[in-house]
C-alpha cells in the first residue's frame, strides 16, 4: 500500500497547474535536480545534446509528452511542458490546446516571440520570463524561465 502511494507522489502531475511568474507543475526556478525527481519523477531522461543538463520527464518509458526541466549550476533555470499533456493549465483557467484569444483576454496582450515553425507569447516580470508556446495557432506548451534563458527552444 505504501509504494502504491510513492508511486503516486512522486509522478509527474497529470494535471499540473501553471502559475506564469511562479511555477509549473509544483516546481518553481531555482528547484534542485533532486527537488525535480523528487516531484516529478521517476520517468525521467537526460537529453544528450543539449547544451546545458536538461531532463525529460515523461507519462511512462518511450512517451513524448510530459515537462523539463533546464538546469544551470545544478539548479532550474527553466521549466516547460512538452507536446501538450492533456490536463495542464494555469491558475487562471487557460488550457493547453486553447488560442490566442483566451490567453490575451485573461493575461492581457502579451509580446510575441518568433521561433521558426511556432511562437511564443511572453510576460516579463524582473529576472522570470513566463511563455505560452502556440503552433498553428493553438496553445502547445507553458514555459518560465530565467530572462537569461533563451525563451525559443
Amino acid at each position: 500500500m505504501l509504494a502504491a502511494f510513492a508511486a503516486v507522489v512522486l509522478a509527474l502531475p497529470q494535471g499540473g497547474v501553471f502559475v506564469p511568474g511562479e511555477r509549473l507543475g509544483g516546481l518553481r526556478l531555482g528547484a534542485t535536480e533532486t527537488q525535480a525527481r523528487a516531484a516529478w519523477g521517476p520517468h525521467v531522461g537526460v537529453c544528450r545534446g543539449c547544451p546545458r543538463r536538461t531532463l525529460y520527464f515523461t507519462y511512462g518509458k518511450f512517451n513524448q509528452v510530459g515537462a523539463g526541466v533546464e538546469l544551470r549550476r545544478r539548479r532550474a533555470v527553466a521549466l516547460f511542458t512538452l507536446w501538450v499533456p492533456t490536463g495542464w493549465r494555469t491558475d487562471r483557467g487557460v488550457r493547453l490546446g486553447d488560442s490566442t484569444v483566451s490567453v490575451n483576454g485573461v493575461y492581457g496582450t502579451l509580446a510575441r516571440v518568433e521561433c521558426g515553425h511556432y511562437f511564443a507569447l511572453v510576460q516579463r516580470r524582473g529576472n522570470v520570463v513566463s511563455a505560452f508556446y502556440f503552433k498553428n495557432d493553438v496553445l502547445w506548451a507553458f514555459g518560465l524561465m530565467l530572462r537569461s534563458v533563451r525563451v525559443c527552444r
